[in-house]
């Protein structure tokens, strides 16, 4: 189940699996609980401007539950018409290298010394460059052209 009433639980579960998270309060958080009604899976969109914001992700399970990856496509893109999202991955963790590339983002930069592991890299993810936004895009518009 995916729930976003509930920020200030996700945001302090974030610090505890990801080693930061930012102010409830200045985060648009969605949460996957599983079915024990353990929280599995989230992400916080923070720091947002018009064109850009940044995400942070945490997910236990090694999978990204279905729903909440089109979520989480669907608002910055779609929702709020971003042009980016900016994700910072420390170098030691390959496994978020290997999901955010998957994605679609590239690498831009290396912020030497910039996480508690040493390097972090700063990856970017725009709508065009990531094929699973422009399969869900691209229904949505047919749907909206077809009508109610």
């Amino acid at each position: 189940m995916i729930l976003t009433d509930r920020p200030e639980e996700v945001c302090a579960w974030l610090w505890q699996h990801n080693g930061t998270a930012e102010h409830h309060s200045a985060c648009q958080t969605f949460g996957w609980w599983n079915a024990e009604g353990e929280l599995r899976a989230a992400l916080a969109f923070h720091h947002a401007t018009e064109r850009s914001c940044m995400c942070d992700i945490v997910l236990l399970d090694g999978w990204f539950p279905p729903r909440l990856l089109f979520l989480g496509l669907w608002y910055p893109f779609g929702q709020l018409g971003l042009r980016r999202l900016t994700f910072h991955v420390a170098e030691s963790n390959l496994k978020s290298i290997a999901l955010v590339e998957k994605l679609g983002a590239y690498r831009e930069a290396t912020l030497q010394d910039g996480c508690s592991d040493g390097d972090a890299y700063i990856y970017c993810l725009r709508p065009n460059n990531c094929k699973i936004w422009s399969k869900l895009d691209g229904k949505i518009q047919r749907k909206r052209a077809s009508g109610p």
